[in-house]
């Protein structure tokens, strides 16, 4: 379960100016005993450092800072990492402010004055985005067994139709060696012979069948005298 399991730790980055301020929120999630790593970031640039180098499971962000604002920092994430869940911690939000964050992909917004229920909106943001993980991991699993069954069902009917086409080819060549004493015309047939034959052998790969589908094989022509004096 998540923030949960010690050998598992949440990874928090909080993007936040305000080393007392960050001591406060990460103080919350200590007191409700949740199990977390944390980093601290302070603008853009860091930020973008720490999606590709700490790759955080939630990200709880002051609105306002030094240069650089919440809403950048919301932006920035929803473009680098799309499923991780932000969450606004700020001191003042108003409801316009947050009803836009909402709109822009925010999970949630807590008010620093108020951080009572910080600990279970990080449990639920992160929850809910791992929940959504396994869904579309499912969903892709699912589209991906579609998509061999298809190919599957594409590959069998090719082989059908093939076999469809070869069967004539390994029929004619034997009657031509039975009724022909030419050399060069035999010699013919046993290569358009041969060639269908290893059609039909991957042919068979394609769909194999239950009942034995082995391709004539090609009689000499001792073979075929003896059969007819027998």
């Amino acid at each position: 379960m998540p923030f949960r399991d010690p050998k598992h730790p949440v990874r928090v980055l909080l993007v936040e100016d305000s080393p007392e301020d960050a001591e406060l929120v990460t103080g919350q999630l200590e007191d409700a005993g949740l199990c977390f790593t944390a980093e601290r970031v302070e603008d853009g640039d860091a930020l973008a450092r720490a999606l590709d180098e700490f790759q955080p499971d939630l990200i709880l962000s002051d609105l306002s800072l030094p240069g650089y604002s919440g809403h950048e920092a919301l932006a920035l994430v929803r473009q680098r990492s799309p499923v991780t869940p932000f969450i606004f911690v700020s001191g003042t939000i108003g409801e316009e402010t947050a009803i836009e964050a909402l709109q822009q992909g925010a999970a949630d917004y807590i008010l620093k004055q108020n951080m009572a229920r910080l600990a279970a909106a990080a449990e639920r943001a992160v929850r809910e985005a791992e929940v959504a993980r396994e869904r579309r991991q499912a969903e892709a699993e699912l589209l991906r067994a579609q998509r061999m069954e298809s190919l599957a069902l594409l590959t069998s009917g090719l082989g059908h139709d093939l076999r469809n086409v070869l069967q004539p080819l390994l029929i004619v060549p034997s009657i031509i060696r039975d009724h022909s004493d030419k050399p060069q015309l035999v010699k013919l047939a046993d290569l358009v012979h041969d060639c269908a034959a290893e059609g039909w052998t991957w042919s068979g790969r394609c769909c194999p069948s239950p009942v034995a589908t082995a391709a004539p094989t090609r009689r000499s022509r001792s073979t075929r005298c003896s059969t007819r004096c027998g």
